[in-house]
């Protein structure tokens, strides 16, 4: 029999303070790469109000994913880098900064999970470059689709005893094992803090409906997107074990984003190319 535990938002809120501040800052950031007048310093200046997260990004920097340089400051990698991959770096960096733990619950080490976050968020991009959809919106929706288990899991572990542990024979699915354990999904945990942390409806919504269990659920396309992309982790090999049962594609979801098979296929292709140019940087 599992233990039970009855979440309040006052919980939740408590608990995702603990998490590392970037994704507040990749949201600010977002904002600020589609203001005509920001330059660089001014990605700067937004980078430093997070000091763990520019070790991060002046680390992600110097990896051999962005040409091995050798930045010794926030100002030189910034720099180096430049507008056309800046918010990929950051991107990844709020990954390794994130997921910097295993969560114990539910079973994934934490390199498992940073591979995981960044093939999911290569895969909506991929995807969504094969649309008329927001590629960096839709990168960002992959990024932080997986919040809501990462506060679950914070939660899981300080309030419960025996600590839970998900089982895949016995729950098949992260969903039910998360209704018996906090009467709560994931995905709704991800699209409440997303929404405090000011992120735009867009990803909101496609973060809560990532799951498709309503037949209404077609008509958010970012939603579909996001979806499809678990099906191109999961074909590349990073899918999670409580999830796959979500990700089966079928013509009704292609169809709600304007995709057909072979572009299904190019998306597994090409995510594969970049999760392995791009791997190297979460370590």
């Amino acid at each position: 029999m599992l233990t039970s535990l009855s979440l309040s938002d006052s919980l939740l809120n408590q608990t995702a303070r603990t998490l590392p501040a970037a994704p507040q800052v990749l949201a600010s950031l977002s904002e600020l790469l589609e203001d005509t007048n920001a330059g660089i310093e001014d990605i700067v200046e937004l980078l430093k109000r997070d000091a763990a997260l520019c070790v991060r990004v002046i680390s992600v920097s110097n990896s051999i994913a962005f040409g091995g340089g050798s930045s010794s400051s926030i100002d030189e990698a910034v720099s180096r880098i430049g507008f056309s991959e800046i918010f990929r770096l950051v991107g990844l960096a709020t990954t390794a900064h994130l997921a910097d733990r295993a969560l114990v619950c539910y079973g994934v080490e934490a390199d498992r999970l940073r591979e995981h976050i960044l093939c999911t968020a290569l895969a909506c991009e991929a995807l969504a470059e094969l649309t008329d959809l927001d590629t960096r919106r839709l990168y960002t929706t992959g990024l932080l689709r997986n919040v809501g288990m990462m506060v679950l899991d914070r939660i899981a572990r300080q309030h419960l005893l025996p600590v839970p542990v998900y089982a895949h024979a016995q729950f098949g699915s992260y969903q039910t094992w998360e209704e018996q354990v906090f009467d709560r999904h994931n995905n709704d945990v991800a699209a409440l803090l997303l929404k405090q942390w000011k992120f735009s409806p867009e990803i909101i919504t496609a973060v809560r409906h990532q799951f498709l269990l309503e037949e209404s659920d077609l008509q958010h396309r970012p939603a579909v997107v996001l979806n499809l992309a678990g099906w191109v982790a999961n074909s590349c090999g990073h899918a999670l074990p409580g999830e796959q049962e979500h990700w089966a594609w079928s013509e009704q979801k292609l169809a709600a984003v304007g995709l057909d098979e072979m572009q299904m296929r190019v998306a597994v292709t090409e995510t594969s190319a970049r999760f392995e140019r791009l791997k190297a940087a979460l370590y």
